[in-house]
């Protein structure tokens, strides 16, 4: 029922939003090893420019595509543990500034106090 209400009844579109989902998460676990091997500074570096793009991307016109993008959001929350506390606290004041956290889904919410966190 989920998927229905999701994908609006296509089929394609779940097919499609669980193969992204997938391909986003496989990539961020390898980007998150990767910054494992970096130096401190460098890694936070990287990390913050894959939350740019992940998290202050424009947002869609299309209300559906923008609730799925945001469904994706949460897929970040491996690369936060990178950021140097700077970087933390103004990545979570933009997210909060760009969705009020009484307006988050949940796991915006999840992102967000983990950005929150210092």
């Amino acid at each position: 029922m989920g998927r229905f209400f999701r994908s609006q009844g296509n089929p394609r579109v779940a097919y499609a939003v669980e193969e992204f989902d997938a391909i986003v998460t496989q990539q961020v676990a390898v980007l998150a090893g990767l910054l494992a091997d970096c130096p401190e500074e460098e890694a936070g570096e990287l990390a913050a420019q894959a939350l740019e793009l992940m998290l202050f991307y424009p947002i869609p016109a299309d209300s559906n595509i923008a609730f799925s993008l945001a469904a994706f959001e949460g897929r970040a929350q491996p690369l936060v543990v990178f950021l140097p506390p700077r970087l933390r606290q103004e990545a979570a004041r933009r997210y909060a500034k760009r969705t009020p956290p009484r307006r988050m889904f949940p796991n915006q919410q999840k992102l967000w106090k983990e950005l929150s966190l210092l």
